[in-house]
């Protein structure tokens, strides 16, 4: 079973008196031998072109879907600083989040401002013990070194998308995704996320992942993945798009039969 390689961490901190200020960093492929171990799943390095704005998931288990969420800054757990908060109505131009409990995930938005590495915490309150948090890092320079042209990509069942990788480094990218932790490498089709991936790299910046047999149940965040670097994107499924177009001619239709018995 495949993992990308790129490191998490495999306890989460745990902000307050219970943080033993020990990490274990390992291979992420560990999140899939041992479910359950992350309160907290994100992705760990992310290359941004200054000025842009970048979206982050922060994955987590279904049992603080009530709680509070919030985006930490800051090198060390112990040290950083929160920067906004789900319960937070205060308007923000650098960061958003948003939660959807639906889905176990909550998603941050990050306006790079200046060149260099910020240190990012996904982090849960908990009220009655320590908050729960995952490190992230967001690098930004004067041209992202790993980047996709669009994070929020729709596609419908049964059909196939294309995605594009664009990469500064000679080694091809990989294809995971981010709640199954599984990955598949450019060069080896294979199955992510119950559909197949095929590769095309015959350019030599660009990487071409085509998802086909979309199902409703391939939605999700994936990610492009160049050794350390990672940059996550949101695939929605939808219905068959002809059973959207139906619905609209059957509204359509009784639109007009209903004015014409009305004079309307």
């Amino acid at each position: 079973m495949l993992g990308f390689s790129g490191t998490m961490t495999l306890s989460p901190y745990s902000k307050g008196h219970h943080h033993t200020g020990q990490t274990i960093r390992l291979h992420s492929y560990l999140h899939v031998l041992f479910p359950g171990t992350h309160c907290i799943t994100t992705v760990s390095t992310v290359s941004v072109a200054v000025g842009t704005t970048v979206s982050i998931p922060c994955l987590y288990e279904s049992k603080y879907r009530s709680h509070v969420k919030y985006l930490c800054k800051g090198e060390t757990w112990n040290s950083c600083t929160d920067v906004i908060k789900t319960n937070s109505r205060s308007h923000n131009s650098v960061y958003t989040i948003s939660d959807d409990p639906a889905r176990d995930v909550f998603t941050v938005t990050i306006r790079s401002q200046e060149v260099g590495t910020s240190h990012y915490w996904c982090a849960v309150e908990i009220d009655d013990g320590a908050d729960e948090g995952e490190q992230f890092q967001l690098v930004s320079r004067g041209n992202s070194s790993l980047s996709v042209p669009e994070q929020n990509i729709a596609a419908y069942v049964g059909q196939s998308v294309d995605i594009l990788c664009y990469h500064r480094y000679p080694v091809t990218p990989g294809w995971c995704r981010l709640e199954l932790g599984r990955c598949v490498w450019g060069g080896q089709d294979g199955a992510a996320g119950g559909a197949h991936v095929t590769f095309n790299a015959s350019q030599p910046t660009v990487l071409v992942v085509t998802v086909r047999d979309l199902r409703l149940e391939t939605s999700g965040w994936y990610m492009c993945v160049q050794g350390d670097l990672n940059i996550p994107m949101l695939l929605s499924v939808h219905s068959e798009y002809k059973s959207v177009f139906t619905s609209f001619k059957l509204f359509h239709f009784s639109t007009l039969f209903h004015q014409s018995l009305t004079g309307t």
